[in-house]
């Protein structure tokens, strides 16, 4: 009695959970799930190749392995990161675009101001444009309430 064929589906750009689905539907086995580092978010836990080509003629009890992305945030040790200006900004804000910009908030001081609405920010150190390295933090002075 002959063994069914199909052409293999298409994997590239499913999950694993559902490419693996696939394959078990057809009564095929997964062989091995390799991952590879991805740089795009979008790509993370995606099927990114397959041992057996999309429309190649396969059957019941074959194998396949495939890649999925394993999404990696990429290295910034090296690079610069330029400080944002926050001064002027409410702390929650100054905080925000400090952690946007791949630094973290660092020591945060508390200065009477007759003048400006409490929690705003009054001056960063390092100030605005300096090159910091990625993770490294800026502190703020904020007005006190």
């Amino acid at each position: 009695r002959e063994v069914p064929s199909f052409p293999m589906p298409d994997l590239l750009g499913k999950l694993e959970f559902d490419a693996r689905n696939a394959i078990t539907r057809l009564d095929m086995n997964v062989l091995s799930v390799e991952s590879a580092p991805v740089s795009d978010p979008e790509l993370d836990g995606k099927v990114l190749a397959q041992s057996i080509p999309a429309d190649a003629t396969v059957h019941t009890g074959d194998s396949v392995s495939i890649t999925t992305g394993r999404y990696e945030v990429p290295v910034l040790a090296e690079q610069r990161i330029s400080v944002p200006d926050v001064l002027g900004m409410s702390l929650y804000q100054a905080q925000q675009e400090i952690t946007g910009a791949g630094l973290v908030s660092g020591k945060v001081t508390y200065e009477p101001s007759g003048m400006l609405v409490p929690n705003t920010v009054i001056s960063q150190k390092p100030s605005a444009g300096t090159g910091m390295a990625y993770g490294q933090p800026v502190e703020l002075t904020v007005a006190k309430p």
